[in-house]
């Protein structure tokens, strides 16, 4: 008789890099040197990455050619757009290594399927869109209410 396996317990152990790659036959670690551009703004975004080592720093150039500073991630971070089933998407930043950097890259449409199948997964990418959304929401509020100098 076949054995039910809970796939929550049986995946608590495992470090979440090690379950994407079980689940993700795309799924690569790959060593950046400082600088070194995951993706750019604009281009299709059909890879996210798991930052394993190092940092990242997402900017955004706007209309008149200045570079903003979006997002500086770390380890556990994810980098690039969440795939969204009914909309090709493009990367809305660009991403690039700060030092040297390792990430695990992975195609978007196989991190979503793995995610609707394992729900630590899911909880893993929701946890971490949470904090960064609540970072964006701070960062905001702080801009809002600094006081303007008159002089």
């Amino acid at each position: 008789m076949a054995e039910v396996v809970d796939i929550e317990r049986s995946t608590t152990d495992v470090p979440i890099d090690a379950l994407i790659a079980s689940m993700c036959r795309s799924a690569r670690r790959v060593t950046l040197a400082d600088r070194a551009g995951l993706y750019a703004q604009g281009e299709s975004a059909n890879a996210q990455f798991l930052i394993l080592d190092g940092f990242v720093k997402t900017s955004s150039i706007c209309e008149d050619g200045k570079e903003i500073t979006i997002e500086l991630l770390k380890h556990g971070d994810i980098a690039g757009a969440i795939p969204n089933r009914q909309l090709p998407s493009e990367h809305e930043e660009t991403a690039r290594a700060i030092g040297d950097v390792v990430v695990q890259r992975v195609l978007a449409h196989e991190l979503r399927a793995a995610m609707e199948v394992n729900p630590r997964l899911a909880v893993f990418v929701a946890e971490y869109l949470a904090r960064s959304k609540r970072s964006v929401e701070r960062r905001v509020l702080r801009a809002m209410t600094q006081s303007v100098d008159d002089g």
